[in-house]
Order: C-alpha cells, then structure tokens, then sequence
C-alpha cells in the first residue's frame, strides 16, 4: 500500500489500525496518546515508542539515554499496554523500537526500517482492521514510512522542532520538507504550526483537547488559600523574571511549580513563597491541584512558544480555576477566560480580586465552556479528516 491513498471515501472506515510514532508510551499523557486513547473501540493501534530527533551526543545526558534504550536493539519482543487512564480505542500495542539513533546514515535508516517494518506487521497481524493509519508526531518517522504499509499518511505537528530544545535544527528541516511532500494530511495544533503555502490544501487545524472527567473531582467551591498554581515542564521556556516578579510583589500567595524540573534558577528557588513539587500521576493531578486558587501559564513569548497550544490551558479551565497566561497567540480563541498579560503588577492586581470575587458560578462556567473540546471530540475530528479528507477550520 505504501503511501498510497484511498480514491474514494464516502463512510468512515471500520476496524482502523493506527500505526504511530509518537513520545515513550505512559511516560505523561501527551496530546498523541490523548487521541489515540479516545479512537472508537473498533479501531486499534499500535504505538512506537520515541525514535529521537536527533543523534547522541558524547555527554552524561545522551550516555544514560543510550543504555536505557539499549536493552530494545536485541529485544524485538512487543508488549500490550493497558489504558493509563480512561479512554475508548480497543487496544494498545507497544513497540520499544529497535532503532540505530543516526537518522542521517544511510546503512542506519536501512537497518531500522528492517527492524521497524518487521516489528509492526507482527503487531498489527494480530488484529482484524480493513483501514491503516500511519499517524506521527516525529517527522523523522518519513525515512521509516515506506517499510510500513499504511492507507494514509498523516503528519501531527505539535511544535517548531527546529526551536525544541534537544533537537537537531538540520535534521528536523530535512525530514519537515520530506513529510510535507509525503504525507496525505499534516495537522497543527497551533496556526503558527501551519505548514508552508504550497501544501495547505492537505493542512488542517486540529487544536488541543481535555480530558475534562479527569478534572471533575475538584470541588466546584473555589479555594481561598491564595495559591497559585503551574503543572507541567519546569523547563527555560519558562519567563522565570516573571515568575519572581510576581512572587515579590505578592508576598500573600504561595506559588506551586508542579512538575519535573529540567531548569530552574537559583534566585527562583531562593524565594520562601515559591514551592517547587514533584511531578504526580496524570490521576492524581486534581487531588493535588484542589486547593489552587488561580492557574497559569507563565511561558516567555519566543520562536519556540508561539508555536504552542499548551495542554494545561483547556486543563486549567476544566477544573475551573482562574487563569492566566502570558500573550501566547493560541490564546485568542479561549477569549474572557483567559486573563492574558505579560505584566508582573497586573497578574498581581488580577489574582487579588479573583480570591474576593471567584464563584461557583464562575467556575461552572469555564468548566461549561471548555466541555466541547474534550479529547473524544477531537479524537472524532481526527478520524474525520484523515478518512474523508474533510477540511476543518
């Protein structure tokens, strides 16, 4: 079938088979796993674990990574993973790819495809589909794609990898320009992420979703305790002037920084106000999140952040909470609910009146707000799309 598309789609398909490329299954619930986890109970998939964006370099970083990959080069085995958290597609099988990380060599890339092309149609044997879907997140993946039969090729670009820290800007501009030309359909989760003019006709919107039931425990009651809350990446795209700024001018509240924190300066972590905790379960977050009196996204605005729809925004607003978020262009769309502002005395001003005048009301409101775009809802966009080739947005 190779790259091959269906001349006629009038119905959408049964029995779809995802064959995807994605980040390390059950690591965090990325925006990938999210979709797939809300396919039909029909369709199936069979997930590849990270093939990297990038060779290793000689360093202590790259030297662990290696050995705790190492194991899958003589272990060609899949194993089936049960669902982390809620969700409705049939199965999932896992692949630890056997994969050489030199995407550039050619005696590498043809090694791999042998390993990779081997592997999945052993995974995908195992299930009765009549349609396959070869869906990334990883351009990389378009040196692999003609060793996995596939109906559809679709690209789901969910970053400027170009700008993503721990990526190689020239391999990630080689394979974009390759899956542009490749792929059947190339979505983006931002408007900034659109692929160039030349291949719009195959390019769609396909914004980030909720899993809204996974936020209903948080009582509908606002807090008082004057907390402000962050979950996710505490990583430099963080504006950390910002984030001390704000804990300086409001001595009152306590700042929570949830997460795993890959950077974090001295001078943030000396301020008594600002917590910084460990990363918990995606089950867990709302327990641990309940007593938040406001959220936020204190992201600096660069090349790499306009890129990006955050995750936690519709998160934030399925629990309820207040929230704010520096000007990041995505925001637009969530309108009132946002409080939008890279102005240290303005967050300030805004969290104090929030603790007076937050409501039930008000919480409901986000909630109702954001109920339309939960994952399933995105999840039968998707399917839409890449079995009609409708376009969205």
């Amino acid at each position: 079938m190779g790259n091959q598309t269906v001349a006629k789609d009038p119905v959408l398909k049964k029995n779809t088979a995802w064959i995807v490329f994605g980040d390390d299954w059950g690591v965090h619930p990325s925006t990938t796993q999210h979709l797939i986890l809300n396919m039909p109970s029909t369709d199936c998939a069979v997930w590849i674990d990270s093939i990297g964006m990038r060779a290793p370099k000689v360093n202590l970083v790259d030297l662990r990574r290696i050995v705790s990959k190492a194991g899958s080069l003589f272990d060609s085995r899949t194993n089936e993973s049960r669902r982390l958290y809620e969700g409705t597609i049939g199965s999932v099988t896992r692949i630890k790819p056997r994969v050489i990380p030199w995407h550039q060599s050619k005696i590498a890339v043809d090694r791999n495809k042998r390993w990779l092309g081997d592997a999945v149609a052993s995974a995908v044997r195992q299930y009765n589909t009549n349609y396959t879907v070869l869906l990334s997140a990883n351009p990389v993946a378009v040196y692999y794609c003609d060793a996995i039969p596939h109906d559809k090729f679709v690209y789901l670009r969910l970053d400027d990898y170009s700008e993503y820290p721990g990526c190689d800007p020239e391999l990630v501009a080689d394979a974009e320009s390759r899956i542009y030309e490749r792929s059947d359909v190339i979505l983006a989760t931002a408007r900034t992420l659109m692929p160039p003019a030349a291949f719009t006709q195959k390019a769609h919107y396909l914004p980030q979703g909720v899993q809204t039931e996974a936020f209903a425990g948080i009582p509908i009651e606002p807090s008082r305790q004057a907390v402000l809350g962050f979950f996710g990446s505490i990583a430099r795209w963080l504006d950390f002037d910002l984030i001390e700024s704000v804990a300086r001018l409001a001595p009152e509240w306590r700042l929570e920084f949830m997460g795993n924190p890959d950077y974090v300066p001295q001078s943030m972590r000396d301020l008594e106000n600002i917590s910084i905790l460990p990363a918990v379960p995606f089950g867990e977050l709302w327990h641990n999140i309940s007593h938040w009196a406001a959220a936020w996204i204190p992201f600096q605005i660069n090349d790499l952040t306009v890129g990006v729809n955050p995750l936690k925004v519709r998160e934030y607003l399925a629990a309820g909470l207040p929230t704010h978020s520096t000007p990041l262009p995505e925001m637009r769309d969530l309108g009132e609910q946002i409080f939008v502002s890279s102005d240290a005395a303005q967050i300030v001003s805004w969290l104090r009146k929030m603790l007076d005048v937050d409501s039930t009301e008000l919480r409901q409101e986000r909630r109702t707000q954001i109920e339309s775009e939960s994952w399933h809802a995105r999840a039968k966009d998707l399917s839409k799309i890449v079995q009609q080739g409708e376009k969205s947005g």
